[in-house]
């Protein structure tokens, strides 16, 4: 009886033990591969795509490490633990801050269509996983520390945005993406992969959604703000922006395609007419609107950065502009020499942002050009953290600007 009752008490420690055990492996397999104080976790930056860094850069970057990848780099990086981006051969990769390979993967669509997936849009990292969506109307989620496949979730015909992260609940954290030409904004459980809810689009929708709060806000190709519930994607609200005629009696669109930079309830808007619009998210006020950029013709879809005196805007016209954030009247503009601009980065008191083959450091105050560097290939907009500058180019580098070692 008490051999009975002693091998009891043992295999009591040792389940005890195995269940310990268990639990601490789910930690760390949990552990996130991203810290909301120093990292640049998603598309411009944050969830409300403000387009600020949390890190300052120096006044004279120098290139610190060159990595090669065998496809072309498109879209910007983001950068947590380690730096992740994707090429136009359907892989994912992840490199250190010193520019090392950690892991690479293929991303394969099981639509049965495509041997490899086309990422048309950037990856945003939720948790431990890294997460993008793809031509194939796939949304796919990758160990951030591995770059094992975690889950595929389709979506649509074609996910052609970055994905977006959003909090629905205390317990729960999911992936939010929108699908082309439906328009309809999935909600996805970022640990199983599984649906939350979907919000039925009124028109097609190309920009990447900002989240603030319990919102999740985005523009369309119909003239419109749509503000949507985080929790169960109910529609809050819906902004119009009515189409104005030019000169020529025609009605210019003022459809958005590109995403909304957001402080709290705060909004701030470039449609395809160049105009850059200020709304009050709660009221649905529009605070301003500034048409200084004379862009309708070049299909200006960028995002703005959003500091607490100004916007930053940078167009296809090759002109950087910096708007009071609480008139809207232009304190500078500046003709840069390239007619490609990205959607600008701030970092500290610098601006940052890529041209056609050269990427450019500019004073937030002023505009004026303090520091530039030619790479001789388009480039992807830049990501900043770590005191690091990151770009991608189409001839498959990705490279890195910081302080001198």
């Amino acid at each position: 009886m008490q051999f009975t009752v002693n091998l009891m008490i043992k295999l009591g420690k040792y389940v005890v033990l195995c269940a310990m055990l268990f639990v601490a492996l789910r930690c760390v397999q949990a552990e996130p591969i991203w810290s909301a104080r120093a990292d640049w976790p998603t598309y411009h930056g944050n969830r409300s795509l403000s387009g600020v860094a949390r890190c300052t850069v120096p006044d004279k970057p120098v290139r610190r490490w060159r990595f090669r990848a065998n496809g072309s780099i498109d879209r910007a990086p983001t950068i947590g633990k380690y730096i992740y981006f994707t090429t136009d051969d359907g892989i994912v990769y992840a490199v250190d801050l010193d520019g090392k390979e950690r892991w690479s993967t293929v991303a394969r669509p099981k639509d049965g269509v495509r041997e490899q997936e086309y990422f048309t849009g950037a990856t945003v990292l939720i948790k431990d996983k890294v997460v993008i969506g793809g031509k194939s109307g796939t949304v796919y989620a990758f160990d951030g520390a591995t770059g094992l496949q975690a889950w595929q979730y389709k979506a649509g015909t074609n996910v052609l945005n970055s994905v977006a992260a959003c909090t629905v609940s205390a317990k729960q954290e999911a992936a939010l993406a929108i699908t082309w030409p439906e328009g309809d904004l999935h909600c996805i459980d970022v640990d199983s992969g599984k649906k939350i809810w979907v919000a039925r689009g009124a028109a097609p929708s190309a920009g990447s959604p900002s989240v603030t709060g319990a919102k999740i806000v985005f523009g369309d190709c119909d003239c419109t703000v749509q503000i949507v519930s985080t929790r169960n994607g109910d529609k809050l609200s819906a902004i119009e922006l009515s189409e104005p005629k030019g000169n020529d009696g025609r009605t210019h669109s003022r459809e958005m395609a590109g995403g909304a930079a957001i402080d709290v309830n705060y909004g701030v808007f470039v449609t395809r007419t160049g105009e850059v619009f200020a709304i009050n998210l709660n009221t649905q006020d529009i605070l301003w609107k500034n048409a200084d950029s004379d862009a309708r013709h070049n299909d200006p879809f960028p995002t703005p950065a959003l500091t607490r005196d100004s916007v930053i805007l940078a167009n296809l016209d090759g002109i950087a502009y910096s708007m009071d954030r609480k008139s809207g009247q232009t304190d500078w503009s500046f003709k840069i020499d390239d007619l490609h601009l990205s959607s600008p980065v701030v970092a500290g008191d610098k601006v940052i942002v890529s041209g056609e083959s050269t990427i450019y450091m500019l004073s937030v105050k002023t505009g004026e050009t303090l520091w530039s560097y030619v790479l001789g290939e388009k480039l992807t907009e830049p990501s900043v953290a770590h005191g690091l500058i990151v770009v991608g180019t189409v001839g498959g580098r990705l490279v890195a600007f910081g302080e001198k070692k």
